[in-house]
């Protein structure tokens, strides 16, 4: 009989693993393979749930899998803990979990109405309700994945469908763009203070760094988490010195639409290039930052800060500009928070795209961008403007219309100035008007190669009934059989094509014409026209688009 092959790493996996459910504890293995261990031991009371929801966890933590992170493990540890405290109080005896009472929706539904109550309450913020349940239910799903038998036959998928949260958390309030130039302005005063020989001391300490963080920050724009991150070899200048590439970590999955990232190892990398220019650049200020790091000793792989900084560093931080000056726009204390910054580096660039919602959503929905980023009074004035200009923008258009000309071929010129008056026309475009020689087809065209729809110099690229809504066009009376033609087109259309499809293709040139246009003409000059339409019914041939439904 063969020999029976035996995967070693397998064996290892689950010794490791069932030493760690037996001592309640998740052991995340770093990239470098040390260890770091959670723990878990509050889930104990209820050995068999307790071991369910750990080993759901460890597998969780496999190359690919959603912890990824020690971040992730930490998170996980504490947004499940508040299920098991919960279920001190409603299962005393302790026996949910065990073989013969394996835990089943019902239980899982009330705690969630449980935490439902508590945000109804205001005792507990919607979007860590939301955070509770997600990560017990992340945890639930791989168990029902990889081993059902763990779990009540009464769970189905929709048991697991995860609820959304309300925002009733404090919005990224975002500096204005003069604070925001003041801090970045004091950050850079700092960095150029510090290369005086009698400041040689201060460097590569909790200012500089803390200076260098507020820069990047305010000016690249990357989350929080990607700047903690970053590492020397995440920064690389171009040959010519004049740029620095900056490739950062995000923690966000593979694939999202919208995210500029590529997954390397296993990790998703967002990256970026920046001018290097004096320290108020990002570019100058990281590759001061990379510098620092190499005087510290600091390795290829090593961090470029010397230890994570915090809410209370930023709060030294902030008593340290306010004592050399610093103030917000009211005249008081300017708080540097590091949670705002990004959404700093949004509104200002909605503000400098002129409201191009794609630039700032580049990575994000729209909608999350908006919600996250967008609803702020500083901008405020900006959306207030957007809207007197599209309605104005929207007159324009409603008022976009061609010129009428009631004269025969042969007016006089008296008669041509004037009507090229009130055209907005000169007599010589009016005059090749009623000639034909500028004929289009719906109607003649002042300066086919000068739109208001196109540059200078192109031909006109819209269709032809877009004449109807050109200023560009006269319309006169050698137009009108076409414009009958086309009219009865329109009807014959709408016999056949559905309301709001005809409406959506149609229903504006079909106003045009019967509303605006035809109405400026003599009645009979319009009876004239359409005996002539009748006449060269089948010789006046329409584009194949408009031919037939």
């Amino acid at each position: 009989m063969p020999p029976v092959e035996v995967d070693t790493a397998v064996v290892a996996f689950d010794l490791a693993l069932r030493r760690a459910l037996d001592r309640g504890v998740h052991t995340f293995v770093r990239e470098d393979g040390t260890e770091r261990e959670f723990n878990w031991r509050w889930s104990q009371p209820w050995p068999g749930l307790s071991r369910t929801f750990l080993r759901s966890v460890h597998e969780m933590s496999e190359p690919g899998g959603p912890i990824a992170s020690e971040k992730a493990a930490q998170s996980y540890q504490a947004w499940v803990k508040p299920f098991f405290v919960w279920l001190s109080d409603q299962d005393p005896e302790r026996r949910c979990g065990d073989g013969l009472n394996p835990l089943g929706p019902e239980v899982f539904r009330r705690w969630k109405a449980f935490l439902d109550g508590r945000v109804a309450r205001e005792e507990l913020k919607s979007k860590t309700a939301y955070n509770y349940k997600g990560a017990v239910t992340r945890v639930l799903e791989n168990v029902l994945k990889r081993r059902p038998e763990d779990l009540s036959p009464e769970w189905r998928e929709e048991h697991l469908y995860q609820d959304d949260f309300d925002q009733d958390y404090d919005a990224r309030e975002p500096y204005s763009v003069a604070e925001a130039l003041r801090i970045t302005r004091e950050a850079a005063r700092i960095l150029v203070q510090l290369q005086r020989p009698e400041a040689a001391g201060e460097r590569n300490g909790r200012l500089e760094q803390l200076s260098i963080y507020t820069l990047v920050g305010l000016k690249l724009g990357i989350e929080t988490e990607c700047i903690d991150r970053l590492r020397a070899r995440d920064l690389a200048p171009t040959d010519d010195g004049k740029r620095l590439r900056i490739r950062y970590v995000k923690r966000r999955l593979p694939g999202r639409p919208g995210r500029r990232a590529k997954s390397v190892s296993g990790e998703d990398w967002g990256e970026a290039s920046e001018e290097v220019g004096s320290f108020r650049t990002v570019g100058g200020a990281l590759a001061y930052a990379r510098r620092q790091a190499r005087a510290r000793g600091v390795l290829e792989d090593g961090s470029l800060w010397i230890r994570p900084l915090t809410a209370a560093d930023f709060r030294w931080f902030t008593d340290q500009l306010h004592g050399r000056g610093l103030r917000a726009d009211d005249g008081g204390l300017l708080k540097v928070d590091r949670t705002r910054f990004r959404a700093t580096y949004k509104s200002a660039r909605m503000l400098k795209s002129g409201g191009q919602l794609s630039l700032v959503a580049d990575d994000h929905s729209k909608s999350v961008a908006a919600r996250h980023y967008l609803e702020n009074e500083h901008l405020q004035p900006f959306y207030e403007q957007a809207i007197v200009d599209a309605g104005m923008e929207a007159l324009a258009f409603a008022l976009r219309e061609p010129k009428i000309v009631d004269l025969p071929a042969d007016a006089p010129d008296g008669d041509v100035a004037a009507a090229a008056e009130s055209a907005g026309a000169t007599p010589e475009e009016v005059r090749r008007a009623l000639n034909g020689e500028t004929d289009a087809w719906l109607a003649s065209c002042k300066d086919f190669f000068n739109t208001p729809f196109d540059p200078a110099g192109n031909s006109c690229s819209k269709a032809f009934w877009g004449c109807l809504d050109c200023a560009n066009s006269l319309v006169t009376r050698r137009n009108l059989p076409r414009l009958l033609r086309f009219l009865s087109h329109l009807v014959d259309q709408r016999k056949r094509l559905p309301t709001a499809e005809w409406e959506a293709k149609f229903g504006r040139s079909y106003r045009q014409i019967t509303e605006t246009t035809l109405p400026r003409f003599p009645p009979d000059a319009v009876a004239e026209a359409r005996a002539i339409a009748e006449g060269i019914d089948g010789t006046l041939h329409l584009p194949p688009e408009l031919q037939s439904a």
